[in-house]
């Protein structure tokens, strides 16, 4: 006889304790990996943005002959879309643009929750240079993964 009354069922306090002790453990190396996982895809949708708004510069150049804007030279376009990426709903970068008659570099610089990433900012020229900034990142990191 094992010291329980017959027909009662259930997990010793040993038991529990293993199981909590497997899922904190399971824990500990799931979130980390889940945390940069989150990090990576929102680096990609910073470079698809940076992409995507270095497209709209070219076409501005294409209908205007120049990158900055006509009605005050040496300013970015009025017009230029891009505020933050993503473009709606909580930014996790925000977009600056510098703009001359013949020059442009696109910056994402990191925000909220992305303030801490390997990658503080992403940048973009006119030449298709891509630039990075951050403490321990590589281009590797930054803008090829």
């Amino acid at each position: 006889m094992n010291g329980t009354a017959p027909g009662v069922r259930g997990f010793s306090l040993l038991e529990l304790l293993a199981a909590m002790a497997i899922l904190a453990v399971l824990a500990s190396i799931a979130l980390p990996t889940y945390a940069e996982y989150l990090a990576r895809s929102r680096r990609l949708e910073a470079r698809a943005g940076l992409l995507e708004a270095a497209h709209w510069m070219e076409r501005w150049r294409t209908e205007r002959g120049r990158y900055d804007d006509p009605a005050s030279a040496g300013q970015p376009p009025a017009a230029f879309p891009w505020r933050q990426i993503p473009r709606a709903g909580d930014a996790y970068y925000t977009v600056s643009v510098v703009a001359t008659a013949v020059t442009y570099r696109i910056t994402a610089t990191a925000a909220r929750t992305m303030a801490s990433d390997v990658c503080t900012s992403l940048s973009i020229d006119e030449t298709g240079v891509r630039r990075f900034t951050g403490s321990g990142s590589t281009e590797e990191v930054c803008w090829n993964r």
